[in-house]
């Protein structure tokens, strides 16, 4: 696989306008802002990054 750091190349589903900014965000910021976001549902990123890891095992 070539570039790695081009994050349009790899993904299948790019649901963004042409010429927008994709932004990053780094994991500590993503996990409060999920936590944030999702507090209200009961949701937390450590359930749910477990849940993903489930299934990769799977």
């Amino acid at each position: 696989m070539k570039e790695l750091d081009d994050y349009a190349t790899h993904f299948t589903v790019m649901n963004i306008q042409t010429n927008a900014h994709v932004r990053e965000i780094d994991c500590a910021n993503f996990i409060a802002m999920f936590n944030e976001q999702h507090s209200e549902h009961g949701d937390k990123w450590s359930t749910v990054e477990q849940r993903i890891f489930e299934i990769f095992r799977e």
